[in-house]
């Protein structure tokens, strides 16, 4: 039983890590999307302002 209880919290432990990185992993996409709009935005301008 008690060993049955720790396996049990090791499983939820594991996939909350899995989801951790996850989330991790989104925000570093994120910040590219980010990144690559305003590089999008500025040679928009540039090609406006030519």
């Amino acid at each position: 039983m008690n060993i049955n209880r720790t396996h049990r919290l090791t499983i939820v432990d594991k996939k909350f890590k899995i989801f951790q990185v996850n989330q991790a992993q989104e925000q570093v996409n994120l910040k590219i999307a980010q990144k690559a709009n305003i590089v999008r935005i500025i040679s928009q301008d540039h090609k406006e302002a030519a």
